[in-house]
Parts: C-alpha cells; sequence; structure tokens
C-alpha cells in the first residue's frame, strides 16, 4: 500500500510538471501574443514615431537654437515617455515567453497596416540632396 501512494505521488508530481511546462513555453506566449498584440504594435508605432520626432527636433535646434526650437525640443521629449510603456510591455512579453522574432514580425505587421502613413512620413522628412 505504501509503495503504490509513493508512485501515486510521483506520478503526480510527474504531470504537474509536464502540466507546469506547458503552461510556461506553450500557453503563456500564445496568450500573451493574443492578449497583447494590438497594444504592443500601437506602442511600437508611437514610440518610433516620437523617437524620430525628437531626433528632427533635436537637429533642428542644433542647427539654430531659437526659443520656439527648444521648447519645441521639450515636447518632443515629454513624448518620449510613451517609449517608457512600449519598453515595459516589450519586457513583460519576453518574460511570458514571446520571442524576439515574434516581437520583430509584429512590428513589420504595423508597417504594413501603416503602409500610407510610413510613406508620407518618408516623402515629409527625407532628405532630399
Amino acid at each position: 500500500m505504501r509503495l503504490k501512494s509513493i508512485v501515486l505521488g510521483i506520478n503526480v508530481l510527474a504531470a504537474s510538471c509536464v502540466i507546469a511546462i506547458t503552461v510556461k513555453y506553450v500557453v503563456a506566449p500564445k496568450w500573451a501574443m493574443e492578449t497583447y498584440a494590438e497594444t504592443y504594435k500601437e506602442y511600437l508605432f508611437q514610440c518610433d514615431n516620437v523617437m524620430r520626432s525628437h531626433l528632427i527636433t533635436k537637429h533642428q535646434v542644433m542647427a539654430n537654437v531659437t526659443e520656439q526650437s527648444v521648447r519645441a525640443l521639450e515636447a518632443a521629449e515629454l513624448g518620449l515617455v510613451s517609449c517608457h510603456e512600449y519598453d515595459k510591455l516589450r519586457k513583460r512579453l519576453l518574460i511570458l515567453g514571446v520571442t524576439e522574432h515574434e516581437l520583430a514580425y509584429l512590428g513589420l505587421q504595423k508597417i504594413e497596416e501603416n503602409e500610407d502613413a510610413v510613406r508620407e512620413f518618408v516623402d515629409t522628412h527625407e532628405f532630399r540632396y
């Protein structure tokens, strides 16, 4: 009787381990992708635009320091707060088991979804030689 309860305990432990591993490596990443994919794509796109805007504004200040250009740079720096939300969500998704490749793919999907906006932005800010 004691041997049967030990074997039963080992089987329960083994089954629990299999379930835990399945949840960590299969269920959690899929759940995270389903739950946060759209939010991640939005944060990614917002952060990318804010960083680009900040860079352009910073170069404008370096080229011509005026009170207006400095205020524009300060406003652009405040916009970088949105990158903090993107970074937090990115790290949460990585912790939940979403891979770097899957996150990169979400970024590519967002670019495709906003292809017109990206083209307009490039046309507006492209350096012309």
